[in-house]
């Protein structure tokens, strides 16, 4: 399963879906969920892990074949808004409230990174193709470029007038697109 990208192209590691079995495991409610498929480790088959985030500031990992809990991801001081899986699954990145973008071992559960850049609320994340990017988009109205390996800001894009609600990159990780509350793109 995956998702279709701004060339049309099909990125198998990623995909937006609604896992209402594990959502109504949930008390609160959920403003993100995604699933990420595909080899974990080179030992292991392949698996399916489900993702939610949620006000409470904390990001629980599923199973997605049974919906059994995995384990809880906490560190962000105020709510966690969207999640990216790394496209080999290894890592998780989170925006939060707290104005901080977290890098994640998703096996482990350890936090790996904070990045701080972000003036306001960090909405939205996503990383490249090759894993090595990361962008986020912030109520603060700009997008911030940030090499996954440093934990730094490679490059601020004053992007927006209004809150940046959504990023990505192109399947072949060429561009990345913005989307605000500007109405722009």
């Amino acid at each position: 399963m995956g998702t279709r990208g701004l060339g049309g192209g099909t990125r198998p590691s990623m995909s937006r879906l609604m896992c209402l079995k594990v959502t109504r495991r949930e008390s609160r409610a959920s403003s993100s969920v995604l699933m990420a498929s595909g080899l974990r480790v080179l030992v292991r088959s392949v698996s399916c892990d489900c993702a939610n985030v949620a006000a409470d500031k904390s990001i629980k990992i599923w199973k997605a074949t049974d919906g059994h809990y995995v384990t809880t991801l906490d560190g962000h001081m105020y709510g966690v808004n969207d999640i990216s899986w790394s496209p080999y699954g290894d890592i998780i990145a989170s925006a939060s409230d707290d104005k901080t973008v977290r890098l994640w071992h998703s096996l482990s559960g350890k936090s790996l990174k904070i990045l701080k850049g972000h003036t306001n609320y960090v909405y939205c994340v996503a990383f490249s193709p090759l894993g090595n990017i990361l962008v986020s988009g912030s109520y603060d109205e700009s997008v911030q470029i940030w090499d996954v390996r440093s934990g730094s800001v490679m490059r601020q894009l004053p992007a927006h007038s209004d809150p940046v609600t959504a990023v990505d990159f192109s399947p072949d990780g060429t561009l990345i697109v913005s989307c605000g509350q500007d109405g722009l793109m």
